[in-house]
């Protein structure tokens, strides 16, 4: 998704869920034939009314991962698929959107810290992998429903492969069974999250850490403000995801399915795309020779994508971007900074960021004692203190790999709404530079955006069966 473009989204209320009353969905009981990409209703024995959607790539052979979808609290079922868009948010899942499992008397529904709860989802799973070959299970979480995930997953730890809250935390009481500390947590939150603290999922991750969790992540999110900050992000969650997919695929075919997913996702990952292939073609070496070779060419596919895909953004970027001092803002920037997030770790890339490499530790290294300064101004509540350095970091070390961008939702949120004592002259400062800056990002995440689809139409063209069509 274009990040100049996410914060159209809407966290559907419920008033606006009920507008939507004349769109209903068909209603068809899980089944092999039921139509697919198309929302779909049902409602399991104990009476949980949910919604779901098949993938059009969903077959008995293949299987499909099941991705359970929690909404916050007093919404409902009809939250998830009105977000994530149907089709293209995890088009490859099962996707199913649950009512919560207590009604709050209004209309809406809340999951809550309850066995019964738990009970009722871990029925509802149940009755979908009777229906579909559901290869693992995934719980993606918003707020409340973030929560209910680690409850979940500590009631019915065989249930699950993976979790995703999102804007929550961990509810004392949870369990955290030995069984469950293999397994991804992947924790979304907004710094500027002004319903839920981030410091409840730093503290769920601390926690977690301290207890023997090996895979826990927390993505933080810095592009939002006091006022976008609780709403949900499907660009940023389809990635994280993603990394599940790549801990939880175990056979030669799954990984190589992951690794297809890494390279044309709209946030790719294309090393650890690379590292998926080399544990398949390693895995498939106890294999029959039919799929052995089988294995062995989509390996080789997936490898040849990720140099054609790399290539595909160095070439775009080679002739705007700067190769000596003086180094300026410019159009090349965000583009850079975005294909070095998906091209990390892949040999070509670095050959080719080498050149700036200097640059952008003299970058980081001139905002690192700032942060420090920063946090403690921010702690004493010295909001003009507080303004002036993150000002300070986000116009200097704009070239950074991740200073600048952890302080840009700040800075838009602080001059939307100026605390007392923030100078007007700091404020107007920092709004006159954004909006330069803001119409070179826009190009500059337009070339990379356009280099991204051109690679990946290229890529399904030349390997349709591993990557499938292009214009799926």
């Amino acid at each position: 998704m274009n990040r100049c473009l996410w914060a159209t989204a809407l966290l559907i209320s419920i008033a606006a869920l009920q507008a939507r009353a004349g769109d209903e969905p068909r209603r068809a009981a899980p089944a092999e034939g039921v139509p697919r990409a198309e929302r779909l209703a049902w409602k399991t024995a104990e009476g949980v009314e949910y919604e779901y959607t098949v993938p059009k790539s969903y077959s008995r052979e293949r299987g499909a991962t099941l991705l359970v979808m929690l909404h916050g609290s007093n919404l409902d079922r009809r939250w998830s698929l009105a977000n994530f868009e149907v089709g293209k948010f995890r088009r490859d899942d099962i996707i199913v959107s649950p009512d919560g499992t207590t009604p709050n008397g209004s209309g809406g529904f809340n999951f809550m810290g309850e066995r019964a709860d738990a009970e009722k989802i871990a029925a509802l799973i149940r009755s979908l992998q009777k229906a579909f070959r559901v290869e693992r299970v995934y719980l993606y979480g918003h707020s409340q429903g973030a929560f209910f995930c680690f409850y979940f997953m500590g009631e019915f730890p065989a249930l699950v492969d993976a979790i995703c809250p999102h804007a929550g935390g961990l509810w004392i009481g949870s369990k955290l069974p030995k069984e469950t500390k293999e397994k991804p947590i992947a924790l979304l939150h907004a710094r500027a999250d002004a319903v839920v603290p981030l410091e409840n999922s730093e503290g769920a991750r601390d926690h977690l850490v301290k207890q023997g969790y090996r895979n826990v992540r927390l993505e933080i999110l810095e592009d939002a403000n006091e006022q976008t900050g609780h709403w949900p992000r499907p660009d940023k969650t389809e990635p994280l995801l993603a990394w599940c997919d790549s801990l939880t695929a175990t056979g030669p075919a799954s990984q190589l399915r992951s690794a297809a997913a890494q390279i044309t996702g709209d946030e790719p990952a294309i090393g650890r795309a690379l590292d998926l292939a080399k544990r398949a073609k390693a895995g498939a070496a106890k294999l029959k020779k039919e799929e052995r070779e089988k294995i062995e060419a989509e390996a080789r596919a997936i490898t040849e994508a990720a140099a054609a895909f790399v290539a595909a953004q160095v070439d775009a970027l080679t002739p705007a971007t700067p190769v000596k001092a003086p180094f300026a803002y410019g159009d090349w920037t965000l583009h850079f900074l975005t294909a070095q997030r998906w091209c990390e770790g892949v040999e070509e890339w670095k050959a080719f960021e080498k050149g700036l490499a200097a640059e952008q530790a003299k970058h980081e290294k001139a905002a690192q004692p700032l942060q420090a300064v920063l946090e403690k101004a921010e702690k004493a509540g010295a909001a003009a203190d507080a303004f002036k350095l993150a000002f300070r970091i986000w116009r200097d070390s704009w070239f950074s790999r991740d200073a600048a961008r952890a302080v840009a939702g700040k800075l838009s949120g602080w001059a939307g709404a100026p605390a007392n004592g923030v100078a007007d002259a700091d404020v107007q400062a920092y709004r006159e530079e954004a909006g330069r800056r803001a119409a070179l990002d826009e190009a500059g995440w337009r070339r990379c955006e356009e280099t991204r689809a051109a690679a990946v139409k290229g890529i399904r063209e030349k390997h349709p069966g591993v990557f499938g069509e292009a214009g799926e």
